[in-house]
């Protein structure tokens, strides 16, 4: 919605200032999309974006004022690390960097604690689900960095990405059992707003990032 929003303003005004865009933003979602009269729902999606941004930047160590390729083609750092947390590159990462993050995001759960928008509840719902996902993938990545940090960093990689399968082994069961409910959410939340026929095509992203985190039976 933000991207459909500032591209049909810019359509009927172009010499809008980008100042009043990043200003105005949060508070023209509330208005003419969400219909929040709290004034939260904007700033909740503003945050959640600001954090997926963040995450890709400090991941190639981007400048703040350098936009190429953002979105990124290959999906956020945080997506990534969902679907396929074994193949991110993680040396240019800290474990302060998914602590920024995750403060974005909990500004953004805040707000959706106080949102009171006019269009559907579905929304908030898929929002608040979405906060969830992008939590559990800091709490992925944290672990991971803190997994393989280079005790001589002066040498090779700041860190090395370990892959799923070296981390303890009550994390990947915490992480399974997170995901075990949030897929229960992310059906409940499907079937209200999509044909049910697409859901396990649509599942298979968080069935398989689930299969990864299951430990292995000793045995």
């Amino acid at each position: 919605w933000p991207g459909f929003l500032v591209g049909s303003g810019l359509s009927w005004n172009t010499n809008t200032h980008w100042d009043y865009l990043h200003n105005s933003l949060a508070a023209l979602l509330d208005t003419h999309v969400f219909g929040d009269r709290s004034g939260s729902l904007g700033q909740a999606v503003l945050e959640l974006g600001h954090a997926e941004t963040y995450m890709v930047r400090s991941s190639r160590d981007q400048p703040p004022a350098d936009i190429s390729d953002l979105p990124s083609h290959l999906g956020s750092t945080l997506y990534q690390l969902l679907v396929d947390p074994d193949n991110v590159t993680l040396d240019k990462l800290t474990i302060d960097h998914f602590s920024r993050a995750t403060k974005h995001i909990k500004r953004s759960q805040a707000c959706l604690m106080k949102a009171r928008p006019d269009c559907s509840e579905t929304v908030l719902q898929e929002l608040s689900l979405t906060t969830d996902l992008m939590l559990t993938a800091c709490k992925i990545g944290r672990s991971l960095v803190a997994a393989g940090v280079n005790p001589n960093s002066n040498m090779g990689l700041a860190v090395i990405n370990l892959g799923v399968c070296n981390l303890p082994p009550t994390f990947r069961t915490d992480i399974a059992n997170k995901l075990l409910a949030l897929i229960e959410q992310y059906k409940g939340a499907w079937v209200q707003r999509h044909l049910p026929a697409g859901l396990q095509n649509s599942l298979v992203v968080l069935t398989s990032a689930l299969r990864r985190f299951v430990p292995e039976d000793p045995s």
